[in-house]
């Protein structure tokens, strides 16, 4: 699938998902640790990407892992 593998050149291991229906595409992301503007930067190659590859529409979700907080009482 010529998206899947533009949309992996661009996000790397990041692409966590892709779902393509009716020409528009749903892609999730991986950006925890990423500072804002490195962010910033991995939405605008995935969209630059699809938009080559012929998406009329891309619907683009980030996830991040939470740190867990310890309370410790005392």
């Amino acid at each position: 699938m010529a998206l899947r593998d533009a949309l992996e050149q661009a996000a790397g291991d990041r692409l966590q998902s892709l779902k393509l229906a009716e020409n528009v595409a749903t892609v999730m992301l991986e950006v925890g640790g990423l500072e804002r503007l490195d962010r910033d930067k991995l939405e605008m190659a995935v969209r630059d990407a699809a938009r080559k590859a012929g998406v009329a529409d891309l619907r683009l979700g980030m996830t991040a892992e939470r740190k867990a907080r310890l309370i410790i009482a005392v």
